[in-house]
C-alpha cells in the first residue's frame, strides 16, 4: 500500500477557472450564511435535553443505508466499516485463487467454491441420516450420557447449543489454556418467552409458533416422513432453563465469576463425570480440573440428563442440534434459517449478501492467510505512528487523573498508576503467533464435510493447547456460531474493533480499525481524532480498572491475600464507593431508557458504561493539557471543547431498526448508542458548564460523579 505521504502529498484539488463558475461570490457567501444560521435540528429537540438527537438530527432523518449494508440491524460506523472490510477480504481471496496455485490457495479455492454452492439437499439428507444413526447407537446404553455430550461438543458449530458447552480458553487466573464448561445457549434471545406467566401472551405465542414452523420446515426438508414434534425442543429448553435456578449453592470458591472444579468434586459433588467426558472428547491425559460458570446449573443439569437424556424428547433435541447446522448451509434451507434467526429474531430486513456470507465462513479456516494478507495490503505506518503517539499521551492523562484523585489511598493510587503505566499497546500489529492454516483436502462440492474437516482439526489443536501459557503457543481463531451472521471474536488484523485483555494488561487495536472514519489525518483536526480514535483508546484503557480489571495487577496476574483469597486493587471502602458509582450509573441508564419507554436489560453494561465515562474524562483531560501547553485563549478553548463534544456525539451515531430492538437489548454489552452518548456527557462537569445544564434539563443527572 502507498505510504501516507505519497498517497496524500498532492491531494489538493485544482480550482476551476473563474469564468467557468456559474455562481458569483455574493451568492456563494449568502448560501454559506444560510447553512451556518439554519437550525440543524427540529425545534422540539433541545440540546440541553437530548444532545445526541440534537447533533445527529439531520443524519438520523436523511441518511440512506446502502443496499449492501441493509442486512445490518444496527447501522453505524463500526458495522459499516467491518462490512467494507469483508469486501476487501473477498477481493484478496478472489485475486489469489484466480492467480496462484500454492497448496493453501488450492484448498482455499475449493472451500470458497463449496460456500458458493452450499450443500445440496440430497447430500444434507444423507449426512443427517448418518448422524441420527450415530445418536441412536449411543442411546442404546443408558451409561453413554457422557459419550453423547462429548459427541455434540466435538463439532463447534453445534456445541454452543449443547446442554453443556465445552471450550478451551485462556484462564484469566493463570493465563494458561484451560477447559471450560459453560451453560447452554438458548434458542430464544428473549428468555421471557419460555415463561408461561400470563404476560405478553400474543408476543410469546407468535415467537413460539414461528420457531415451531421453522423446525417443521427444516425437518420436512431433511427427513422423509418427518414425525418429530417441535414442541419437544421447547420442552427441553424449559427443562434446561429451570436447571439454572433449581438449587442455590454458594459454598464453592468463585474467581472472577468462574468456579474451579476438580475432577473429584465434579463427580462427587455435582454428578458431572468429567473423567469419562474428557476421555470421550479425546484427552489421553485427563486434566485434573476444569472451570465452570454456574455450579447450580452444573449439578441440576447433570441430574436432569442422568435421568432423561435418552428419552424420546431428548432424542428429538440431540437430532435437532445437527439438523439446525445442516439447514443453515443447505441450498433449500439457507433462506429458512435466515427467516427465523435473521429476520424474525434479530430484525434483519434482507438476507446476508453472498459475499458477506462467504467471507464470514472463510475467516476461521483461513484466518492466518487472511490476517497476514489484510495487514500487508492495508497497514498504514503513518496512521500507526500517530495512533501510538496519541495512545501514549492519553495514558499520561489517565495517570494524571489518578494522581489527582483525593479519595484513593496512597497504596491504591500507586497500584492503579503502576498498572496504567505498564499497559502494553499493540496498535496495527499482528501480536500473536499464528499457526499455518491447515491443508485438509477440501472438496468443492461438500461444504458440510469441509466444515467437519476443519473443526475436527481445530478440536485436536484445542486439546493440545490445554495447560500451555497463551504466550507459549499459537493463537487459535474463534467464531461465535450463536450469532447471525457469524461473528469473529479473535484478534485478527481485519477486525474493526479494539480490545483490552486483563490477563496481559494489554490493549490491542487491529489494522482494520486504523482507517477513516475512526482516524482521519486529512486535516480533520485534534478534536475529531480525539473523539473518534482517542475515545476508543481511552475506553479500552479504562477496562484496566473496571469491575473485572481491578482484580489484576500491572502484569495481568491476579491478586491474592495471605489466605489465598482473591483481592483487588481497591481497599474495602474504595470498592464500596466504586460499586455505589456503578449502581448509580445503571440507575441513570434505566431512567434514560424509561423516558423513551424502552425496557432496560443489563448485559455486562456495567463495565462498558463505566469505561465510557472514564474515557470521556481522560479525553477532556488530554484536551485541557493540550490547551495549557499551547497557551490557547479562552474563547478558542470553549469552542474546542464544544467541537470535541459534537464529534463525540457524531461518533456515537447509529440507527437501530425497531425489529432488532429486542435482540440488541439482550445481546449487546453496550447500551444503545443514544444513551451511551447522553449518559456519558451528562456526567461531565465541563459539558454541563459549557451548555449550562440545569436540574430541569433532560441532560441533567443528580450525580455528576465520574469514575476517578
Amino acid at each position: 500500500m502507498k505510504t501516507y505521504k505519497k498517497k496524500y502529498r498532492n491531494n489538493n484539488k485544482t480550482v476551476k477557472n473563474t469564468h467557468l463558475v456559474k455562481k458569483n461570490n455574493t451568492v456563494i457567501i449568502k448560501e454559506l450564511i444560510d447553512k451556518l444560521t439554519k437550525p440543524f435540528a427540529s425545534n422540539d429537540i433541545n440540546k440541553k435535553d437530548n444532545y445526541f438527537d440534537y447533533i445527529n438530527y439531520v443524519w438520523l432523518k436523511n441518511e440512506k443505508t446502502k443496499y449492501e449494508d441493509k442486512y445490518l440491524t444496527q447501522y453505524d460506523d463500526f458495522r459499516v466499516m467491518q462490512n467494507d472490510v469483508f469486501y476487501k477480504l473477498h477481493d484478496i481471496i478472489t485475486k489469489n485463487i484466480n492467480s496462484k496455485k500454492t497448496p493453501i490457495i488450492i484448498q482455499m479455492k475449493k472451500f470458497f467454491t463449496s460456500l458458493q454452492n452450499l450443500n445440496t439437499l440430497t447430500d444434507s439428507k444423507h449426512i443427517l441420516k448418518e448422524f441420527i444413526t450415530k445418536i441412536d447407537n449411543i442411546r442404546q446404553d443408558k451409561n453413554n450420557l457422557w459419550k453423547m455430550l462429548a459427541y455434540v461438543n466435538i463439532f463447534e458449530p453445534i456445541s454452543l447449543w449443547a446442554p453443556f458447552c465445552w471450550s478451551v480458553e485462556v484462564s484469566q487466573s493463570s493465563s494458561d489454556y484451560q477447559c471450560f464448561i459453560r451453560s447452554h445457549n438458548f434458542e430464544f434471545i428473549d428468555l421471557n418467552v419460555y415463561y408461561n406467566d400470563g404476560t405478553n401472551i400474543e408476543y410469546k405465542k407468535k415467537y413460539i409458533e414461528t420457531f415451531k414452523q421453522f423446525v417443521n420446515k427444516s425437518f420436512n426438508l431433511l427427513i422423509d416422513n418427518n414425525k418429530f414434534n417441535p414442541q419437544d425442543i421447547i420442552d427441553i429448553e424449559i427443562e434446561l432453563l429451570n436447571s439454572f435456578t433449581c438449587e442455590k449453592n454458594n459454598s464453592h470458591t468463585k474467581i472472577n465469576n468462574i468456579y474451579y472444579i476438580s475432577k473429584k468434586e465434579s463427580q462427587e459433588k455435582y454428578k458431572f463425570n468429567w473423567e469419562v467426558f474428557a476421555k470421550e472428547l479425546g484427552f489421553e491425559k485427563i486434566p485434573d480440573h476444569f472451570f465452570c460458570t454456574n455450579i447450580s446449573y452444573l449439578k441440576c443439569c447433570s441430574e436432569l440428563l442422568l435421568k432423561n437424556w435418552d428419552n424420546e424428547k431428548w432424542r428429538t433435541y440431540w437430532i435437532w442440534l445437527f439438523a439446525r447446522f445442516i439447514i443453515r448451509v443447505t441450498q433449500k434451507g439457507y433462506n429458512e434459517y435466515y427467516k427465523f434467526y435473521g429476520e424474525f429474531m434479530r430484525g434483519q430486513t434482507i438476507p446476508l449478501p453472498p459475499i458477506v456470507k462467504n467471507i464470514s465462513y472463510m475467516i476461521e479456516p483461513f484466518n492466518t492467510f487472511l490476517s497476514k494478507e489484510y495487514y500487508k495490503n492495508y497497514s498504514n505506518e503513518y496512521y500507526i505512528e500517530y495512533a501510538k503517539s496519541l495512545a501514549k499521551n492519553l495514558q499520561k492523562s489517565y495517570i494524571n487523573i489518578l494522581g489527582n484523585n483525593n479519595l484513593l489511598s496512597i497504596k491504591t493510587k500507586n497500584a492503579a498508576i503502576k498498572k496504567i503505566e505498564n499497559i502494553i499497546f499493540s496498535i496495527g500489529e499482528i501480536i500473536y503467533k499464528l499457526n499455518d492454516d491447515p491443508i485438509l483436502n477440501y472438496n468443492s462440492n461438500e461444504l458440510i464435510q469441509n466444515f467437519f474437516k476443519f473443526y475436527n482439526w481445530k478440536h485436536t489443536q484445542e486439546i493440545n493447547h490445554v495447560g500451555y501459557n497463551f504466550k507459549e503457543t499459537y493463537l487459535l481463531p474463534r467464531t461465535d456460531w450463536y450469532e447471525y451472521p457469524l461473528k469473529n471474536i479473535g484478534y485478527s488484523s481485519f477486525i474493526v474493533n479494539a480490545f483490552y485483555k486483563p490477563f496481559e494488561n494489554a490493549l490491542f487495536i487491529p489494522t482494520g480499525y486504523l482507517q477513516k472514519p475512526f482516524l482521519d489525518l486529512d486535516g480533520r483536526g485534534l478534536e475529531y481524532n480525539l473523539a473518534y480514535f482517542g475515545f476508543t483508546i481511552a475506553h479500552e484503557m479504562s477496562h484496566a480498572l473496571d469491575s473485572t480489571g481491578i482484580y489484576y495487577d500491572f502484569n495481568g496476574n491476579t491478586f491474592y491475600d495471605k489466605y489465598k483469597n482473591r483481592k483487588c486493587i481497591l481497599n474495602n471502602k474504595e470498592l464500596k464507593n466504586y460499586n455505589n458509582v456503578l449502581f448509580d450509573i445503571i440507575k441513570q441508564y434505566k431512567e434514560f431508557y424509561r423516558r423513551d419507554e424502552i425496557p432496560f436489560t443489563s448485559v455486562n453494561i456495567d463495565d462498558e458504561s463505566i469505561s465510557d465515562i472514564s474515557a470521556l474524562d481522560i479525553c477532556t483531560e488530554y484536551l485541557r493539557e493540550f490547551q495549557e501547553n499551547n497557551i490557547i485563549i479562552a474563547p478558542i478553548r470553549a469552542l474546542s471543547y464544544e467541537t470535541f463534544f459534537t464529534y463525540f456525539s457524531i461518533r456515537m451515531k447509529s440507527k437501530l431498526n425497531k425489529e432488532s430492538l429486542t435482540s440488541q437489548l439482550y445481546t449487546n454489552p453496550h447500551g444503545i448508542d443514544k444513551y451511551r452518548a447522553n449518559v456519558t456527557l451528562s456526567r461531565s462537569l465541563i459539558f454541563r458548564a459549557l451548555y449550562n445544564i440545569k436540574k430541569e434539563d433532560g441532560m441533567w443527572w443528580n450525580n455528576d460523579t465520574g469514575v476517578w
